[in-house]
């Protein structure tokens, strides 16, 4: 495979950790009660404190925490020593 198509599984790897960066941010805001940083407008608050932001007694933001490691292993798998790319 060449270089252009190992390019994609560096840049899901890249941007799975990202994604787990902001959601285990979230989630340990979640956890402590806090407002989130809103970077972008405002009301950040509002959904952090909504009835959507937890299921159960599980905060979604978790659930996005724990999707986007899942990712990041897989990615880390395919880029790892002997995979065929």
């Amino acid at each position: 495979m060449g270089k252009r198509l190992a390019l994609l599984p560096t840049a899901g790897l890249g941007l799975s950790l990202l994604g787990a960066g902001v959601a285990g941010y979230l989630t340990v805001e979640h956890g402590g009660g806090a407002s989130p940083l809103c970077v972008f407008g405002q009301g950040c608050q509002v959904v952090a404190q909504s009835t959507y932001a937890q299921i159960g007694v599980v905060p979604t933001a978790a659930l996005g925490l724990a999707m986007y490691l899942a990712l990041a292993v897989l990615y880390g798998v395919r880029l790892g020593p002997g995979s065929r790319m």
